[in-house]
């Protein structure tokens, strides 16, 4: 007598054996929807994995096989992708995986077709403030821990030192700036300021010309200085070096102003120029 066996999800039609438990690859697929995967269940796959190697045959039939995805678009549907984020969320790599995903680029160049593809695929794309935070953020920290250094510094102008030397002893400050304990890193913003004096809450930045484009200060600049004052609620100083070489003595007198002003009563912005 043949055993006839119900499809466990759906419950109405016999599956193809009496060991399958379901009548099809859709039924199964639609009873996975929800199903989290126990430690004790990822474990037994991690030992069966470990060690696996394909044989040479195996690899052979895979070579040159092209990927049933290759070149097509829209194969997931919006509530399959927003179910993948969801799943992928707050996921944390660890150290050692970290570290195995670096010795695996470590030595690897794009060709120049791939290249030429990135730049397409990227084109047009608009990258967030948040997400520019975030990765001046992330590359700062992955130097600082692939040189072994530390904290790593930018480059500095030694004009702007000696500037910067001599407002100190003239008004008695202990502004902080590259050859005075090093200039303050704002690591919420993965920004360095040239110049801060912390009692009165004073950032001073020094623009050589390349800040500069047809006259105007860039507009990256410009939105670095929010950026800026908008975290520190600081009082904010631009000066542009050639002014200074010619009217140093009008520029002590507007750094004087604030400075007896008391410091920062807000964020705001001086551009002497």
């Amino acid at each position: 007598m043949k055993v006839v066996k119900k499809c466990e999800f759906c419950n109405s039609k016999p599956t193809k054996t009496k060991h399958n438990r379901f009548c099809s690859r859709e039924c199964y697929k639609k009873s996975m929807i929800g199903h989290s995967v126990t430690d004790e269940i990822k474990e037994k796959i991690k030992i069966t994995l470990t060690g696996f190697k394909h044989s040479e045959e195996t690899k052979n039939k895979l070579r040159g096989n092209i990927p049933w995805n290759k070149g097509k678009t829209n194969i997931y549907s919006k509530e399959v992708r927003k179910r993948m984020s969801k799943a992928h969320l707050g996921e944390v790599h660890s150290a050692e995986s970290i570290r195995k995903n670096r010795e695996t680029s470590t030595g690897r160049w794009h060709t120049e077709e791939t290249k030429k593809k990135l730049s397409i695929a990227h084109m047009g794309k608009i990258i967030s403030k948040e997400t520019k935070r975030k990765l001046r953020v992330a590359t700062i920290k992955d130097r600082e821990n692939k040189f072994g250094l530390g904290q790593i510094a930018p480059n500095y102008n030694l004009t702007a030192c000696e500037f910067f030397d001599e407002i100190n002893k003239k008004y008695n400050l202990n502004g902080l700036y590259a050859e005075n304990k090093g200039e303050l890193h704002v690591k919420k913003l993965g920004y360095w300021v040239d110049y801060y004096e912390p009692d009165l809450n004073l950032v001073i930045e020094w623009d050589e010309e390349p800040h500069y484009s047809s006259g105007n200060l860039k507009e990256k600049d410009i939105n670095r200085q929010k950026e800026i004052t908008d975290l520190l609620k600081c009082e904010f100083i631009r000066i542009r070096q050639k002014f200074v070489e010619q009217e140093k003595e009008f520029v002590l007198k507007r750094i004087e102003k604030i400075i007896k002003q008391g410091g920062s009563k807000g964020a705001r912005g001086v551009i002497l120029c």
